[in-house]
């Protein structure tokens, strides 16, 4: 059998006679008879994808070749506005969320560090899958893993429209849950006067959140300013809510938050802890810290630096959120939603989550507008106007969550809880597998024997090709040690990555799957 190695692009085969068709086939290697026992192939099938790149190994030094996105579409963010990016989205809604549940400390603290540890590993597998598939877009990472090829373009054109449809449903998803909890945590603090009767005063203060941060939802780019002023205001939020927080369990005073009677069973403390660190905002955030076209070079130390802001992150989010595991271990709370609120917590929780909204619509993918509409405007408009389509969209269906009543709401927050889970720990795992065990790989093939015909140095097809080594010449015999070191190399490591991602497929997802679903029948 050949010996196989990530370093070039080929079909696996240990034939000789498709070995020979290959060397036909390669308009380098066509009319040689060599004996060298590393051949490139070239795979005629993919040649046409726009991302039919050569593999690159982690320790070598060669460049990779741009991708053909232009250089204009291609945002630079500083590695601060990066990190906050990257530490928002645990300051939310699941951390938030903690102090009302009731989890062991011995539990809680497993369950911080393990899905902590696991949105880490998460974020590395998508990065590692963008520089494999030589891309920066999770839809084109998707794309590749499932309808690679040619003659696959309806899969692709299909499987590229469900993908933006998943994305913008999840984006609207999150952010309409996040506005109808910033509702019911101010509900308590109005005047009952304005609550009655209920179906026509409740929509108001969640259409006024709604309009107070549109403005803030129209930008096109991660980089606005006002967004990212949002998103920094949103994080010092948290942070005055985490102490006064710690001041009133200290107190004796901390209540039940508002909107914890109105969720599910799904909702428990390891739930909630895995809700915390869900996020799904990786490849767009690295092509952002890395600012150019280029696809992921080998030897830079941007990859280094995105890792070590991923690390940073998640490593602060468990200093931020760690108080609230000792909060729910021993609770210091009044269990009855009779008693009053506490008016900062509530403000500051609902300014917590209608600040996180902009970014969800911001990041969401446009809705297509129809081609009249488009030819008769101009891209400012259409770019408003399919921002603006996603904010109603987010207000209706956070107005269907209140008006609805408790199971309605319970129905839509228990959607937004699995597709993120669903999408942060699932997803990339079951691409990596696809990826490397149901795809063709990038290889070099290494036949177990040479070729009969061998090309010696006073041969008439070796003057012809003087860069073609002799057969068995020490530069060949080099070239097969380095190969097989190489080989052994990055063996260790798909280990490594193929256990991981097992355990995060299989006891993880396999086992939420199973817990979830007994929930849901109460069976515990």
């Amino acid at each position: 059998m050949p010996e196989v190695s990530s370093s070039r692009r080929s079909s696996l085969s240990s034939d000789d006679d498709e070995f020979h068709d290959g060397l036909s086939r390669s308009p380098t290697l066509a009319g040689l008879d060599s004996t060298s026992a590393l051949v490139l192939l070239h795979d005629e099938e993919d040649s046409g994808s726009p991302f039919d790149f050569s593999d690159e190994d982690d320790d070598g030094d060669e460049p990779l070749e741009a991708t053909t996105r232009p250089a204009s579409s291609i945002i630079h963010l500083s590695p601060s506005t990066v990190f906050l990016y990257l530490l928002s989205p645990y300051l939310s809604l699941g951390a938030l969320l903690l102090p009302s549940t009731s989890t062991p400390l011995r539990y809680g603290l497993g369950a911080m560090v393990l899905f902590g540890a696991l949105s880490v590993f998460v974020r590395q597998i998508w990065y590692m899958l963008a520089r494999y598939m030589r891309t920066i877009s999770m839809e084109d990472v998707i794309i590749d893993a499932f309808a690679r090829g040619r003659g696959k373009e309806n899969p692709r054109r299909i499987l590229r429209n469900l993908i933006r449809f998943s994305t913008g449903s999840l984006r609207v998803l999150l952010a309409a849950i996040y506005l109808q909890d910033a509702a019911h945590m101010l509900f308590p603090l109005l005047p009952q006067t304005l609550l009655v009767p209920s179906l026509s005063t409740r929509p108001i203060l969640p259409a006024i959140l709604a309009l107070a941060i549109l403005p803030l939802s129209l930008p096109t780019s991660i980089a606005a300013k006002r967004l990212i002023c949002a998103t920094w205001a949103s994080t010092g939020s948290y942070m005055l809510w985490l102490g006064c927080v710690s001041y009133a369990h200290g107190k004796g005073s901390l209540g039940m938050s508002p909107v914890w009677h109105r969720r599910s069973g799904l909702w428990e403390g390891i739930t909630v802890m895995a809700f915390a660190f869900t996020s799904s905002y990786t490849l767009p955030l690295y092509t952002a810290l890395k600012g150019s076209p280029q696809p992921i070079t080998t030897k830079t130390g941007k990859p280094r630096s995105f890792r070590m802001l991923s690390l940073l992150s998640v490593a602060t989010a468990i200093l931020l959120i760690l108080p609230l595991i000792f909060f729910s271990a021993s609770p210091n709370r009044t269990e009855t939603s009779t008693e009053p609120p506490n008016p900062l917590l509530a403000v500051l929780s609902a300014f917590t989550l209608v600040l996180r909204i902009p970014f969800l619509l911001v990041t969401a993918p446009k809705i297509s507008i129809p081609t009249s509409v488009r030819r008769s405007t101009s891209a400012v408009f259409q770019d408003v106007f399919g921002k603006t389509l996603v904010w109603v969209s987010v207000l209706a269906l956070g107005l269907v969550s209140i008006l609805g009543g408790p199971k309605v709401g319970r129905i839509i927050c228990d959607l937004g809880l699995v597709a993120a889970l669903a999408s942060t720990y699932l997803l990339p795992a079951i691409l990596h597998i696809t990826v490397h065990h149901f795809k063709r790989p990038l290889s070099i093939i290494i036949p177990n024997t040479p070729l009969t015909t061998a090309l010696s140095p006073s041969s008439p097809s070796s003057l012809s090709h003087p860069s073609v080594p002799p057969a068995h010449s020490p530069y060949d015999e080099l070239l097969q040690r380095k190969e097989r070191a190489l080989q052994r190399r990055r063996l260790r490591r798909r280990i490594i990555w193929d256990v991981g991602v097992l355990v995060l497929l299989l006891p993880v997802g396999g086992g939420g799957v199973v817990w979830g679903v007994g929930r849901i029948i109460e069976r515990w």
